[in-house]
């Protein structure tokens, strides 16, 4: 931890001073901190990167996939002009994705230019989808469409969407739903390509990926549908504005999981909302006390509390009032 903090304070140092050569230097011709810092790097790296695998410089030398995923071009050139058709065998998937991931169509092209890749890639629909997922949740509009001018496999339109929408990237959400209109509305052509939608509830996977914007442009746009899971989902992500905007603008409503999202996130604004201006709001979600009680939310409980005092009030009127009528209407015949 202290090595970590060491790094991150120099980082900023470095940045303040926009790399001046005096202080660099100043920094790095200290004994202590530059064996410090050489001597762990690796750890650091680490710390920094945390999930993601670190390499040795002699393993990035031998393995492909890494040097493009790390942006070494000229570095893989060198490799793949002398080691082709073992790169091409062993590593060629992890090539094509890690240069996806990165966003670098030189690579890509350079690739692509070198093999058959139409063939390559026909034979393996799993890479197909793979490459568009990749490049459609890291927004890469240039990469979509150069697989797309590249390749004749069917387009999963669905799936570049979702990754869109995971993304948050709405340039390219707008071409796909473009795409998608455009060849859907040729669906009857022979043509090799079509867009392929078959989750229609396409605004439900916005919602539960917290995309309010999203959700509003894809409604808009009039793409997909939605379900009551939407509202849903909203309420799982204590989003209260987006839950007010679906309840306004469509007519799916929600279920009684919006209430119990709302308890799980401590939210009384949101529940009192949903009591007072959905459906549900004639009854209490069945077992919302017992959730409340479990989360042992006091402000919560007592709300509760007195909605179900209300509700028993209320049902004891009308019972008393059925009895009335039925005694009345008795007396009235006799």
């Amino acid at each position: 931890m202290f090595l970590l903090v060491i790094f991150r304070k120099l980082n900023l140092i470095v940045a303040c001073c926009k790399m001046e050569k005096e202080i660099f230097l100043k920094i790095f011709n200290n004994v202590v901190l530059s064996r410090l810092i050489f001597d762990n790097v690796r750890y650091i790296h680490t710390a920094c990167l945390k999930t993601k695998k670190v390499y040795r410089w002699e393993e990035v030398l031998s393995l492909p996939y890494v040097m493009v995923g790390n942006n070494y071009f000229q570095m893989f050139k060198n490799y793949f002009y002398k080691n082709k058709v073992e790169t091409l065998l062993q590593n060629f998937n992890a090539i094509i994705i890690n240069a996806t991931r990165t966003g670098n169509l030189e690579i890509l092209r350079y690739v692509i230019d070198e093999i058959q890749f139409e063939i390559m890639i026909r034979c393996n629909r799993s890479l197909q989808l793979d490459m568009l997922a990749s490049a459609a949740l890291n927004g890469y509009l240039h990469i979509v469409k150069y697989y797309q001018s590249k390749t004749k496999f069917r387009f999963d339109c669905e799936l570049a969407l979702k990754m869109a929408i995971e993304g948050g990237h709405i340039q390219l959400l707008e071409y796909l739903v473009g795409v998608a209109k455009q060849i859907e509305s040729s669906s009857s052509s022979s043509s090799s390509s079509s867009v392929v939608i078959s989750d229609h509830r396409i605004i439900d996977h916005a919602a539960k990926c917290n995309r309010f914007d999203i959700v509003r442009y894809l409604h808009s746009a009039n793409v997909g549908t939605a379900s009551n899971k939407a509202m849903d989902y909203a309420a799982l992500n204590n989003n209260i504005q987006m839950l007010m905007w679906l309840h306004h603008n469509r007519a799916e409503g929600c279920t009684s999981d919006s209430y119990y999202h709302a308890i799980e996130n401590n939210n009384l604004e949101m529940l009192k909302w949903l009591y007072e201006n959905t459906s549900k709001g004639q009854q209490m979600a069945p077992n919302a006390l017992r959730k409340a009680e479990a989360k042992g939310n006091l402000e919560l409980i007592q709300w509760l509390k007195a909605i179900e005092r209300k509700h028993l009030y209320s049902q004891r009127c009308k019972e008393i009032q059925n009895q009335t009528n039925t005694n009345l209407s008795t007396s009235i015949k006799m």
